[in-house]
């Protein structure tokens, strides 16, 4: 569903609001905003997307009083969403429009943790992020760091880009797993590199080569 049937026609939004006293903060039943389910009509498009427009849009959207920060049903953000599944120049729109960085989702994680498990634009949010301030050593409610979360999708980009910020990748999370013990477990051996401390141990006392073995990835 968009939230208006065309694309940047925010003469209608306007009129809505300014002439209909629509609610432009309305929820539906997953508690969307008009913002968040027009984002979510992007990732759907077939429609060749203008991202100059779309920076426009979200602007002016705000403007006229949406609240970008709200939260949805399992407590996303509209930056998280963007974060997992739009290009970084959409996490820029929603920045410069005052999106908070600091918001947690049901489970705790920060807008780091999605940008980590994304291949097409992960490392590039992962650095913009950054630069607005992001704490890239956050845990979510199961101890993980963004960083465990590149290494179990198999990202090399995004694990490359935390270790230049000095992330601490031997970091234990749940049952005391390692980004290390991740990286191993999904058999992306160039991930690897990233690391340091092979003879890391999880609860168990496992290393990395006791995922890899019990994987097949030897």
């Amino acid at each position: 569903m968009r939230c208006w049937p065309s694309f940047y026609d925010l003469g209608r939004p306007n009129y809505l609001v300014k002439v209909g006293a629509a609610n432009i903060n309305a929820r539906t039943f997953t508690q969307r905003t008009p913002l968040y389910t027009f984002l979510t009509s992007l990732r759907t498009t077939k429609d060749d997307i203008d991202w100059e427009k779309v920076d426009y849009f979200i602007k002016s959207l705000v403007h006229l009083g949406c609240e970008i920060n709200q939260t949805v049903i399992d407590k996303t953000t509209v930056l998280h969403f963007a974060a997992e599944m739009l290009p970084v120049n959409c996490c820029q729109s929603l920045l410069e429009a005052n999106a908070s960085i600091s918001v947690l989702d049901y489970f705790k994680r920060t807008t780091r943790h999605p940008a980590a498990k994304k291949f097409y634009h992960g490392a590039e949010i992962i650095k913009l992020l950054y630069r607005y301030g992001a704490d890239i050593h956050a845990q979510d409610s199961f101890q993980y760091l963004p960083a465990h979360y590149a290494a179990a999708a198999g990202n090399f980009s995004a694990s490359k880009q935390f270790a230049s910020y000095k992330t601490n990748l031997e970091a234990k999370g749940n049952l005391s797993i390692t980004p290390l013990h991740l990286a191993a477990d999904v058999g992306y051996i160039s991930l690897l590199s990233c690391f340091l401390n092979f003879d890391v141990r999880d609860e168990w006392q496992a290393t990395p080569l006791h995922y890899a073995a019990y994987s097949d990835n030897v």
